[in-house]
């Protein structure tokens, strides 16, 4: 896993499928759903769990970066009308698209975003900048990120900085801290 995210580090949001294969994809997902298994409450089951008030028909949501695209399948969440996007789409149900810019995809269009580990490269704030554009106004974004790749120097969180420099207004922080020792953190914010 550690392997993958030192390659991931090196790229863009518009270079990453050229540089990743379907092949790899799957193999990190693979080694992803093993390091989940570390926490009782995987981050999958987590924002899922946070967006279960939620899950109305009424909700239009997005996950950016889905992965193995599980999430709209979870039952805290399945009755909202989902939309999943990725790089490298899993199957006929992912728009394939660059994170950091998706013009097909019109803005202000959902009530609720996610972003699971899904703004790894070098260009973050393109892909915080796209999600906050795709949001409704009022809508909210879920972030989770390991909390060491975002801590400088072992001191100091910087994403919660750059999403509010994103334009977001930060409505709850779990494990941001870095030294709680939480795996990963979860921000809720809003547009």
């Amino acid at each position: 896993l550690e392997l993958f995210h030192k390659k991931y580090k090196n790229m863009n949001a518009s270079t990453f499928k050229e540089k990743f294969t379907k092949e790899d994809f799957t193999k990190y997902h693979i080694e992803a759903d093993k390091h989940d298994m570390r926490d009782v409450d995987g981050p999958q089951s987590k924002i899922a769990n946070m967006l279960q008030l939620k899950n109305k028909k009424s909700y239009v949501a997005i996950d950016l970066g889905c992965g193995m695209n599980r999430l709209k399948n979870m039952e805290q969440v399945n009755k909202m009308k989902w939309t999943s996007v990725d790089a490298i789409p899993i199957d006929d149900n992912v728009i394939e698209a660059n994170l950091g810019n998706m013009p097909e995809i019109e803005e202000e269009t959902y009530d609720i975003a996610v972003l699971n580990r899904a703004i790894w490269s070098r260009d973050y704030e393109n892909i915080l900048k796209e999600a906050h554009r795709i949001l409704k106004i009022g809508g909210t974004l879920i972030i989770c990120e390991a909390c060491r790749r975002w801590t400088k120097d072992k001191k100091e969180n910087i994403l919660p900085g750059i999403v509010k420099e994103c334009g977001f207004n930060i409505v709850e922080e779990i494990g941001t801290n870095y030294m709680d020792g939480h795996t990963f953190q979860y921000i809720t914010c809003m547009k």
